[in-house]
């Protein structure tokens, strides 16, 4: 009797296992409705243990552990977008639009934090991303976009819409270098993938997809200057990497939450660096 229980513990675990270790990554068709998330687009102070190589954190699975940590614990700092998604036709629409900055927020009365607020005041009520995802593949409709906001965009809400096991990866269309022309390129790569990381059910009984995102790219080359007394070289090395960690609910079609970050490395005359945030959110109000 007790190997018959045992065998019937281990079948309902193992089917358990099954049922959430096969998933579809899509969103939600929304009908009328609109899904909302506030939303951080911002450069924040440089931070090293995030300026790491997204091609060393790919073969190294401490390091991928460690991002996943940083990312976790990161300090967002306050939403200055709000992003909806809807239904139009047979699309899903995705808006990001500059919100009214807080005078009241507490931010020191310095020439640095006047200029922020001064660029997001500039922003408020403005459409300043806005993209339409087919309904039928996921794919972004990006004929009439910028190369930036096409690959902002697919970091944020493009989905793989295929049935996917924890461990599984797949492309994604993003890219973070935009190069002027007249550079010339004597070696570069890239890497851009995202994964599955995990899935579970939370105290509520909530299906959560845990993804993680890796987007690494590096440039060696040099620009040409003709100049009347000559032709001048001008080298020039840029790296760029994306890391991204977000819970996806399969079962209601959304995200419960996304945090990004973009670093930047470019060596030339000087050396400068740089590092960017995005998140998406809830409203404090949860969702809408």
């Amino acid at each position: 009797m007790k190997k018959l229980v045992l065998a019937s513990v281990v079948l309902f675990l193992t089917a358990c296992q099954s049922l959430s270790g096969d998933v579809r990554l899509a969103w939600a068709d929304l009908g009328p409705e609109s899904l909302e998330y506030e939303t951080v687009n911002t450069e924040v102070a440089v931070y090293k243990p995030l300026m790491i190589s997204g091609f060393d954190v790919l073969e190294d699975q401490e390091k991928r552990r460690e991002i996943k940590r940083e990312l976790k614990s990161l300090d967002l700092p306050d939403a200055t977008f709000i992003t909806q998604l809807w239904s139009q036709d047979d699309f899903l629409r995705v808006a990001v639009t500059g919100i009214e900055p807080d005078p009241n927020d507490g931010s020191p009365e310095t020439p640095e934090a006047k200029y922020e607020r001064e660029k997001i005041r500039h922003n408020a009520g403005k459409v300043v991303l806005l993209g339409d995802f087919s309904k039928e593949n996921g794919r972004l409709l990006s004929f009439f976009l910028e190369e930036k906001q096409r690959s902002l965009l697919n970091l944020l809400f493009a989905l793989p819409d295929q049935q996917l096991s924890p461990g599984d990866s797949w492309e994604l269309d993003v890219k973070g270098i935009e190069l002027a022309a007249g550079f010339i390129p004597e070696h570069a790569r890239r890497e851009s993938k995202g994964f599955l990381e995990d899935l579970e059910r939370d105290a509520d009984g909530r299906l959560i997809a845990t993804l993680f995102y890796v987007v690494s790219e590096e440039f060696d080359g040099h620009f040409l200057f003709r100049k009347p007394e000559g032709t001048e070289e001008i080298p020039l090395n840029v790296e760029h990497t994306y890391f991204a960690l977000g819970r996806f609910l399969p079962e209601e079609g959304r995200w419960l939450d996304f945090t990004a970050i973009g670093g930047n490395k470019v060596t030339s005359t000087s050396y400068e660096e740089s590092l960017r945030v995005y998140s998406l959110r809830e409203p404090k109000t949860g969702p809408r």
